[in-house]
């Protein structure tokens, strides 16, 4: 991973500097062993995919903010899951990481929003691929929430 990291900043390069202080710095804020883990795989996805530098930097401050029962809840979630109402769920949508979508006469329901496929992708379930999706690794590539619904 230090070759990846070295070949995606020259050594003269004050954004490798800057980018190490700011990794260092999101690892203080990291609580829970679990959390380390998940961050270290991030760190493996923005290296070895084309991922945003913003993006990245969301997505870890995504792994503070939850609670290792939050991840856990997310890693378990599929990405065409429509989930009902449940305290769980309703705490990962205050982050931003589900959504909620309106479906004709029925009920609302929690369905992944793009930060939340884009955690899966590349921190929570890297590893298992990205089941047929398209891998979230910029702001550009995602949807804005529909606030029509």
């Amino acid at each position: 991973m230090q070759e990846t990291l070295a070949e995606k900043f020259y050594s003269d390069d004050p954004q490798y500097t800057s980018f190490v202080k700011r990794q260092m710095n999101l690892i203080n804020e990291m609580n829970d062993d679990q959390k380390i883990d998940c961050f270290a795989i991030l760190t493996r996805s923005y290296l070895y995919t084309e991922m945003d530098d913003q993006l990245h930097l969301k997505l870890a401050k995504f792994l503070s903010m939850c609670t290792p029962g939050e991840l856990n809840f997310l890693r378990d979630v599929r990405y065409d899951d429509k989930l009902a109402n449940s305290m769980m769920a309703a705490s990962v949508y205050q982050y931003g990481l589900l959504m909620l979508e309106y479906q004709d006469d029925e009920k609302p329901v929690f369905v992944l929003s793009d930060f939340g496929k884009a955690l899966k992708q590349n921190a929570l379930n890297f590893d298992d691929g990205i089941k047929g999706q398209k891998r979230l690794v910029s702001y550009d590539a995602m949807t804005p929430a529909d606030l029509q619904g």
